[in-house]
């Protein structure tokens, strides 16, 4: 008799239920709904585009950040590039012996090639008050190019780390929005079938459940299929 606490169970909070899926099928049953059931309607509209709006943030956020990452990443080809081109001009003005030199180009040119986004704060700092120790042997405009590196790195640095931000902010809000959808449906399926509970069937007019099936299904045709074949 276990099957009695199946009502107890919200089938809408399976997670193999994708949020677009599931706020189709919220926008599908609150159509349905309105013109019999607007009370148990309006909390399921709400809800779906709640996380519909919210999941489009996340998208968006997550393309910005990927574009902070992008600069992160072209930032440090541009330093290497235009630390190996300064190495000669830098050997010429300083000399290569020169604690001046040791300071800029610690690992020769492998200082800035090899540089990874972990020990990048701390060479470009170095980089930096090697620039106010030594700079005025090189010419202003490389002196203050390879000053303002560290500047730069952190500015795009906190881009990408503020965009970290709102990606995990957004998908709590997303998250919360996908429980308030999955507990409206949840209500509207348990009104239903204490309104139908001799006509049980009656309730299926309301859900269109291929919405929430069919892509699982049709994954697993396609591996019996494929093992069928093989």
């Amino acid at each position: 008799m276990k099957k009695i606490f199946r009502i107890c169970d919200n089938p809408f909070d399976d997670r193999e239920i994708i949020n677009d899926r599931l706020a189709a099928f919220g926008a599908a049953a609150a159509a349905r709904l309105q013109p019999s059931f607007p009370e148990l309607a309006a909390p399921i509209q709400t809800a779906t585009d709640a996380v519909t709006r919210r999941s489009g943030s996340v998208s968006v956020t997550l393309a910005e950040r990927l574009g902070n990452t992008g600069s992160v990443d072209g930032l440090l080809a541009e330093i290497a590039a235009y630390m190996r081109e300064a190495q000669p001009h830098v050997i010429v003005a300083m000399g290569a012996d020169s604690a001046a030199y040791r300071a800029i180009y610690p690992a020769h040119r492998s200082t800035y090639t090899k540089l990874t986004k972990t020990d990048a704060p701390a060479v470009l700092e170095a980089l930096k008050k090697a620039m106010e120790n030594w700079g005025e042997r090189l010419e202003p405009g490389m002196r203050a190019t390879m000053a303002g590196f560290k500047e730069r790195w952190d500015a795009v640095r906190n881009a990408q780390n503020s965009a970290d931000g709102q990606v995990a902010d957004q998908r709590s809000d997303r998250d919360e929005a996908r429980e308030a959808l999955e507990d409206a449906l949840f209500d509207a399926l348990l009104e239903l079938s204490k309104r139908f509970k001799r006509t049980p069937e009656k309730v299926q007019a309301f859900f269109d459940h291929t919405l929430l099936d069919v892509p699982r299904n049709a994954t697993r045709e396609r591996s019996a299929s494929a093992a069928t074949m093989n």
